[in-house]
């Protein structure tokens, strides 16, 4: 009879259907091969039994890719803002540990770097233009800040959400977005900021 036939083309069809096709199109292989070798009428059902069912096997690692590509992106790019706020964190380390011991700012970064603090801690793993150094710092200076001032951040375009990585003066990292960055209690830092990276 054509029923194996008829099972394999209905199951190879129900196959193509994304994310619940893997074991109807497998079935409908299998039934198709089997209908073949039994040489039972419908012999062209089962071909094509055979191959919607091969179909919708084939989709599912190309399912499998679009999905998985963005949020590996998505993955790639959350880690890559840890290690830069982990930077951070080294460098109000560092900042800390001299303010200690001099009991005033750094006056530049590579003060920083010649008192201990990695070079490598400078680059942020997502920076994409070739700058000497990924951060910006507003260093120097006498006064102490109020606690939650900006001392340094990445640059604009480091993060594909558009926001920064900052170190405040206490030593806490934080990711701000655009609009919570350029609060009114920080605009002489995102002036600077601003004339450094310039238009």
């Amino acid at each position: 009879s054509k029923g194996l036939a008829i099972a394999a083309l209905v199951l190879g069809l129900v196959g193509l259907i994304p994310l619940i096709g893997a074991l109807p199109a497998l079935a409908g292989v299998i039934l198709g091969i089997v209908a073949l070798a039994r040489k039972t009428p419908g012999k062209g059902l089962a071909v094509a039994g055979i191959v919607t069912g091969a179909i919708g096997l084939m989709m599912i690692p190309v399912l499998l890719v679009a999905i998985l590509i963005p949020s590996i992106g998505r993955a790639r790019e959350l880690a890559q803002r840890s290690i830069c706020a982990a930077n951070l964190n080294t460098i109000g380390k560092g900042f800390h540990i001299y303010l200690a011991e001099y009991e005033f700012m750094p006056p530049d970064v590579d003060t920083l770097i010649s008192q201990g603090t990695a070079a490598q801690a400078f680059v942020c793993p997502s920076a994409k233009a070739n700058r000497t150094k990924d951060y910006f710092f507003l260093l120097g200076g006498t006064d102490e800040p109020p606690g939650n001032a900006f001392v340094a951040c990445d640059y604009a375009g480091n993060h594909s959400d558009g926001g920064r990585n900052v170190l405040c003066y206490m030593g806490s990292v934080k990711h701000l977005t655009a609009s919570q960055f350029e609060g009114p209690d920080e605009a002489a830092f995102t002036a600077a900021l601003k004339e450094a990276e310039g238009p």
